[in-house]
């Protein structure tokens, strides 16, 4: 662990936060890389830095690696597998994407977003049963 100011490292997080927000994403790439120097083990600097990459500079796989690693470390972490959900049906890897979304399922039963990357994920005859699934579980009572 390299010893920082915690002050600097929420100013950088919450500049590169603004200029994400704002699709200055390159530019927050910058700012997370400065961050990573002074936490490199810190989930939430990486886990920012390697959206902005994805979004950003379009480094899919290298996000992806990114986030697989950290999930790897916070397996209960839905928001992380569901991140590698997205990356891997954006890159085509329509099977990597299923399976990051039925982690993300089994941490969150009830994450929407990752029942429609896990329907994205399946072809049209496959998907059907998914559908049935997600419009169950998404009507009251």
């Amino acid at each position: 662990m390299v010893d920082h100011d915690p002050e600097v490292l929420d100013e950088l997080l919450q500049r590169g936060t603004k200029l994400y927000a704002v699709g200055r994403t390159t530019a927050a790439v910058a700012i997370y890389r400065d961050a990573l120097t002074l936490a490199p083990d810190n989930p939430t600097v990486r886990y920012r830095h390697a959206t902005a990459l994805w979004h950003g500079e379009h480094h899919a796989e290298e996000a992806l690696a990114e986030i697989t690693a950290i999930a790897e470390q916070y397996p209960g972490n839905a928001a992380l597998h569901h991140t590698a959900t997205q990356i891997n049906n954006s890159l085509g890897r329509r099977a990597d994407a299923a399976t990051a979304a039925r982690t993300t399922l089994a941490a969150d039963s009830g994450h929407t977003s990752a029942w429609h990357e896990l329907v994205l994920a399946h072809g049209p005859e496959e998907s059907s049963d998914l559908r049935g699934e997600l419009e169950r579980r998404s009507r009251p009572g």
